[in-house]
């Protein structure tokens, strides 16, 4: 039996077994696979951000005093309109900012997008981070 006539075999017990949405999701990942779609899924580089477990950084003798106001780095990729773990963040950031915090946000976008786009997403999605 020939290689095609195997995949259509195959392709009729699949079909036949578990239906069409099975046969479609297995089309689905192989296109996904050969493409190099996977690729997009983890949104560093390498060598764009430092590697927190493999630095060696000065550890701080004590804790802040109480009353010591923070600056707190936000890095995060663009957010998308009503995206909810964005959302989580910005609850977050508001809750830290209103305790007198200051937080600074980064895009880290791989992608090259527009900064002016990502900001009106951000101040319209969530105008109470947006000073």
């Amino acid at each position: 039996m020939s290689n095609a006539s195997s995949r259509v075999g195959e392709t009729w017990r699949l079909l036949r077994g578990q239906g069409p949405a099975a046969l479609g999701r297995r089309v689905v990942r192989a296109a996904y696979q050969r493409s190099g779609a996977a690729a997009l899924e983890f949104p560093l580089l390498p060598g764009d951000l430092a590697d927190s477990t493999r630095l060696d950084l000065p550890r701080p003798t004590s804790p802040p005093e109480r009353d010591t106001l923070l600056t707190v780095a936000w890095v995060m990729t663009p957010p998308g309109a009503g995206s909810g773990g964005h959302t989580t963040i910005f609850r977050m950031i508001e809750a830290l900012e209103a305790a007198g915090h200051r937080c600074v946000l980064e895009l880290y976008d791989r992608f090259g997008g527009d900064l002016e786009r990502h900001t009106a997403v951000i101040r319209s999605g969530w105008p109470a981070d947006s000073a």
